[in-house]
């Protein structure tokens, strides 16, 4: 069996996109921008999700793969817009809760990160499996504590200031 070249596919996917009744097929923008997202294109790739929502705006899995390609470029509140629009469209599109979880753990919202992989474990089939979910969660939880322990010293630090500045 011979493979084509990624060149060749590009190709193909540009003069299909030229075709009368190809233009307006969201599929082959998606197809392109996850050949793209695979490629570490991102940029392109999210072009290309748009352009497949432009032509189908229900379109869950290009909104999925949008907020993929935004979390990949750092772009954040993008890729948080994207994921929460995958979960309007469709509640119980699971990958989107692990998408989101990491979005949010990038951004340092290790609470709400935690609450989305739960979320996630509940919903996916099989989730016993996903024992990388579940060394996030304790790795986040681990976090979560030893942030609060850290307030909960700098609040004793502070209460000590007022207590010496009071006495003197």
């Amino acid at each position: 069996m011979r493979i084509l070249h990624p060149v060749i596919i590009n190709a193909i996917f540009a003069i299909a996109l030229l075709l009368p009744g190809y233009a307006s097929n969201a599929r082959l923008f998606f197809y392109q921008a996850n050949e793209n997202l695979i490629s570490g294109n991102f940029v392109q790739a999210i072009t290309l999700y748009q352009q497949a929502i432009d032509k189908k705006p229900d379109y869950t899995d290009a909104y999925l793969g949008l907020g993929i390609a935004y979390k990949e470029v750092g772009d954040y509140p993008n890729a948080l817009d994207s994921t929460n629009k995958v979960l309007e469209l469709n509640p119980k599109y699971y990958q989107a809760y692990y998408n989101l979880a990491l979005i949010l753990e990038k951004q340092g919202l290790n609470q709400e990160a935690i609450n989305s992989f739960e979320i996630f474990l509940e919903k996916v089939p099989g989730a016993d499996r996903f024992t990388d979910v579940n060394q996030r969660i304790l790795r986040l939880r681990k976090l979560l504590n030893e942030n609060n322990e850290n307030n909960q010293i700098n609040e004793i630090l502070d209460i000590n200031d007022i207590k010496e500045f009071k006495i003197n």
